[in-house]
Order: C-alpha cells, then structure tokens, then sequence
C-alpha cells in the first residue's frame, strides 16, 4: 500500500509511483481526504515496494565516499 502522497500532476520521483510507495493525488480536497483515508485503514490492497536504498542510511553512505577522498 502507498505510504505516500504527492499533491500534485507530477513528482520528481516517478519511479516512487511506478513501484506502488506513492500516488499522485490531483489538489482537490475530496481525493485527498479519500486517499488519506485509504491508506490510514490499511485496507488498500495493493503492495508497494521501498526504492532501494530508501533506508535512512544515505547520510552514512555520503560519510563513507567523503573519508574514502570520494
């Protein structure tokens, strides 16, 4: 299930939404309030996959590649 929405036409990570962790949702208040619901109940019943590396550990990642002189 999407645990993410994106008030807007498009997004800047189109990839989020092809692998289900996100939906466009147009700026109309009763879609909004629709999809919100959907997802707070749990009871979508579509599965969506995290990105890869979507793990809190980027900051980690870019330490790592700067002490290495990266």
């Amino acid at each position: 299930m999407p645990n993410c929405l994106t008030l807007h036409k498009s997004t800047a990570r189109p990839s989020t939404v092809e692998i289900g962790a996100n939906v466009l949702v147009a700026p109309d208040e009763e879609e909004i309030l629709n999809r919100a619901s959907l997802i707070l109940s749990g009871k979508q019943s579509e599965k969506t996959l995290i990105p890869e590396n979507w793990d809190g550990a980027a900051a980690k990642r870019i330490a790592e590649v700067l002490e290495r002189g990266g």
